[in-house]
Formats: structure tokens, C-alpha cells, sequence
């Protein structure tokens, strides 16, 4: 049985089978399993600095052949990081989201070379600007930026997330990381946000999609994926 391990902030829910549609029924003789493995690390920008611990976290896993890491990272970055550095250092944004993409994949790239099976997963589409849940809590773009990225629009999500995994995949492809692209399958074209059909707590946070990423990605087959 293939394992893979995610690492990440919360946008891992989508591979856990505890975010499930009601009514799912799981597979009876899995091929492949997802394992989260998150902790306290929330932003791609941030990961070298808590190296110690991730290197502790790798080293801790028995990986098998075939089995996989994957981060799942970058959404946060988009709300906070890229924009603010941005907005309140004066930073030019293409040049915030080139830092960013950098600084994220030469990381990853050092685990790689350590003989860490890992790759990166495509940010997820923007929260979708909708109405207030039933706990009263609105997922409007403007509330979700309380400290940093203050007049982001809508506009500039779509733009930093679309731009971020376009370079995203480019660096990965150049340095030889395994590059996960859910972008396409998660976006509503109409909209450029989140698929709400997709989502559990009123556009931001996905369903357990391990299911069909394992037969897309054809992570079953005899070839171990």
C-alpha cells in the first residue's frame, strides 16, 4: 500500500477522510492512503525557518518505496505574505511572488536532494467572496485580512494564486520536483474562486478529494504512481 504523508496548513483537510461528504463510503482495499502529518508550520515563506523540526519530522517516517510527501502550502501566503510584503515594504508584487516561489521551492529542493520523497501541491483557489454562515461567520475577502493585506481585492487573489502556481510549476519542473496541479480541477472558471460545490464551510475549505485525486493521478496504478 502506497502512503502518502501531507504536510501543511489547513487546505490538507482535502486529503483526509475525515472531511467527507456525508453519505461517503470508503474503499475497501485501498491502494493508496493519505497520512497528515501537519503541525504548527502555516506558510511556504516560513518553512526553512522551522528546518530543525521538519528534518526531525522526516527522519521520524518510514518511508517505503513508492511512498510520498506532500506539502500543501501557500494559501495563507497569498492573504498575508506575498501581499503585505508587498503593500507595507514596498516590494513590487510580481517580484513579492517571485521571493516567495523561491524561497519555497530551493527549500524543498534541499529535502529533495536528502533523498526525501517530496512534492508540492498547487495553491488552492481563492475563498469564494460569499455570505455569512450559519454561525455568522463571513468568509467576505476583506474580513478574512484583519492584520496584514488591508484593501486586497479579489482581483489581486486570483492574480497572486494564479501567478504563484504558474511559477510554482515552473521552478519545480527546473529543479526536478514532483509538481501536484489540483488547480484546474478546484477553480470555478466563472469566478476564479473555489469550486463551491466542492467545499464544506461556505467556500473555503474542501471536501475529502483523495479519492479522485488517486484515480486522476493514477497514484494506484501498478506503476505506484
Amino acid at each position: 500500500m502506497k502512503i502518502i504523508y501531507t504536510f501543511g496548513e489547513s487546505h490538507t483537510c482535502m486529503f483526509q477522510d475525515i472531511c467527507t461528504r456525508p453519505g461517503f463510503v470508503p474503499p475497501t482495499d485501498p491502494k493508496v492512503i493519505f497520512i497528515d502529518k501537519s503541525w504548527v508550520a502555516s506558510t511556504a515563506y516560513s518553512l526553512q525557518e522551522q528546518d530543525a523540526a521538519i528534518r526531525e519530522l522526516l527522519s521520524s517516517l518510514d518511508f517505503k518505496p513508492g511512498d510520498e510527501m506532500w506539502f500543501v502550502f501557500g494559501e495563507i501566503d497569498v492573504r498575508f505574505q506575498v501581499y503585505y510584503q508587498h503593500q507595507q515594504l514596498g516590494i513590487p508584487l510580481d517580484q513579492s511572488i517571485e521571493d516567495m516561489t523561491t524561497r519555497y521551492t530551493n527549500y524543498v529542493k534541499t529535502l529533495v536532494d536528502l533523498g526525501y520523497p517530496i512534492k508540492i501541491v498547487s495553491i488552492t483557489p481563492t475563498q469564494f467572496k460569499g455570505v455569512p454562515d450559519s454561525n455568522g461567520l463571513s468568509q467576505c475577502l476583506h474580513l478574512l485580512n484583519p492584520m496584514r493585506g488591508e484593501g486586497i481585492t479579489l482581483e489581486h487573489r486570483i492574480y497572486m494564486t494564479e501567478e504563484l502556481n504558474k511559477r510554482l510549476w515552473r521552478k519545480c519542473f527546473k529543479l526536478g520536483i514532483g509538481f501536484i496541479d489540483l488547480y484546474p480541477y478546484l477553480v470555478d472558471p466563472d469566478t476564479g474562486c473555489i469550486r463551491m460545490d466542492l467545499t464544506k464551510d461556505n467556500g473555503m475549505h474542501c471536501y475529502y478529494i483523495g479519492d479522485w485525486v488517486i484515480e486522476n493521478f493514477d497514484l494506484g496504478g501498478n506503476n505506484g504512481g
